[in-house]
């Protein structure tokens, strides 16, 4: 993960009222909204596109999500590795989730294992938990440690 925050390609639509075709790549159900299809032109190096002016156009990119956590960008990201990788570590994890067909039932599983996960470390980052206890904070916070687990180098910080 990178504290870098900008657009990184330029991309023109070359189809509209698409069926969303990225479900291989959710830890959720696909939206039934019509979507873009887009095609890669170039890799955008400028600077007109960075956090100041994607903010100016109300792009948050996910941070409004965490806004109550009161931790450094670095810090939630040092937080974040740490508990995805105690959710690989998991006795659960392995027997529950790995290789289970069922993907409701290990999606629910993994829920609870990070929930799990957070009630430890409440004594050490009491922000967190508090958090936590916010539903729409627990669901996207939920969705990027899983997120983290799946590809494995998220979870490694650089």
């Amino acid at each position: 993960m990178s504290d870098e925050r900008c657009v990184c390609f330029k991309t023109i639509v070359t189809a509209a009222n698409q069926e969303c075709g990225d479900s291989a790549y959710r830890n959720s159900v696909t939206p039934k909204d019509k979507t873009f299809k887009f095609e890669l032109v170039e890799e955008y190096n400028g600077d007109a596109l960075g956090e100041t002016k994607l903010l100016e156009h109300g792009f948050h990119g996910g941070r409004k999500w965490f806004k109550g956590w009161d931790t450094t960008p670095e810090e939630q990201k040092v937080k974040l590795t740490a508990i995805a990788n105690a959710v690989k570590q998991d006795n659960d994890y392995v027997t529950l989730i790995v290789g289970n067909p069922d993907k409701q039932a290990a999606e629910e599983a993994l829920d609870k294992i990070i929930d799990r996960i957070v009630r430890r470390q409440r004594q050490k980052d009491m922000s967190l938990y508090k958090e936590y206890m916010n539903e729409e904070f627990k669901i996207n916070f939920r969705s990027l440690v899983t997120r983290m687990v799946e590809t494995p180098s998220l979870a490694t910080i650089k």
